[in-house]
C-alpha cells in the first residue's frame, strides 16, 4: 500500500520498506526483531511508521539503535486507541474471513472520496493477510502500551495528524504530546490512511522535517 509515497518520495530520500509476514501472527516482540534486522546498520536512517507499526517504531527508537536520526509516526498511537478494551473479546478470525464492505472501507480507511484503484489495492492486499493473522494484529493493538518507551526516545520526533481519522483520535495525539511535548505535529486533511491518500503532503512534511533533524 505504500506506492502512492513511493511515487512521490524525492530522489535524495532510499526507501527500505519491512513488510510482515500475511501468514503467521507474530507478537509485537517478534516483530520488533523483524523491523531490527530490516534497519541500516552503517549509515543515518529515519524511521516512518503508520497506524499498527507505531508501537513498534517507538519501542524500537527507545533502544536508542546506532545511526537512528528520526522517528515519523503517521495515524498512529503510543497506547489503545480503542474506546474500550472489551473489544478485544469480540474479535475473532471469523470475522476477517469475510470480505470487507467497500462503504466500511472509505468510512473507516480510505476516506469516502478515495478512487477506486486505491480501493482496489486495498482489497487485494487484505485478501493475500491470514484472517489469524488480521485478528491477532487487532488484538495486538488493544494491548499496546508504548507511552514508558515514548519518554525513552532520544531522537526527534514527526507526528502526521490525519483531521479525517476516524479509528485513531485526536487524544491519541494529546496523549503523546503529554509525554513528549517537543513532538512536532503537522496536520494533514484527510482518512486514517494518510499517506495513501495525501502522499505528496505528508512527503513535503516530513522531508521539511528530516533536512532540520538529520
Amino acid at each position: 500500500m505504500f506506492s502512492p509515497l513511493l511515487e512521490v518520495l524525492p530522489s535524495h530520500l532510499s526507501p527500505i520498506i519491512i513488510t510482515y509476514p500475511s501468514d503467521r501472527a507474530l507478537s509485537f516482540d517478534e516483530l520488533l526483531q523483524l523491523v531490527q534486522d530490516g534497519v541500516p546498520t552503517k549509515e543515518p536512517y529515519a524511521i516512518l511508521a503508520e497506524s499498527f507499526s507505531g508501537p513498534l517504531a517507538i519501542r524500537l527508537a527507545a533502544r536508542n539503535p546506532p545511526n537512528l536520526k528520526a522517528v515519523i509516526l503517521c495515524a498512529t498511537f503510543a497506547s489503545n486507541p480503542a474506546p474500550t478494551s472489551l473489544l478485544r473479546h469480540l474479535i475473532s478470525p471469523l470475522l476477517f474471513q469475510i470480505k470487507p464492505p467497500r462503504f466500511f472501507v472509505r468510512k473507516l480507511l480510505l476516506g469516502m472520496k478515495a478512487d477506486s484503484s486505491l480501493m482496489e489495492e486495498f482489497l487485494s492486499v487484505i485478501v493475500k493477510v491470514s484472517p489469524k493473522v488480521l485478528s491477532a494484529r487487532l488484538k495486538a493493538v488493544m494491548k499496546a502500551d508504548e507511552r514508558a518507551a515514548l519518554k525513552m526516545c532520544r531522537v526527534p520526533i514527526l507526528y502526521l495528524m490525519a483531521k479525517r481519522d476516524l479509528l485513531v483520535k485526536r487524544k491519541s495525539l494529546i496523549e503523546m504530546q503529554s509525554i513528549r511535548p517537543e513532538m512536532k505535529v503537522v496536520e494533514i486533511d484527510g482518512p486514517h490512511f494518510l499517506l495513501q491518500r495525501e502522499p505528496a503532503k505528508c512527503v513535503e512534511a516530513l522531508d521539511a522535517f528530516l533536512s532540520q533533524a538529520v
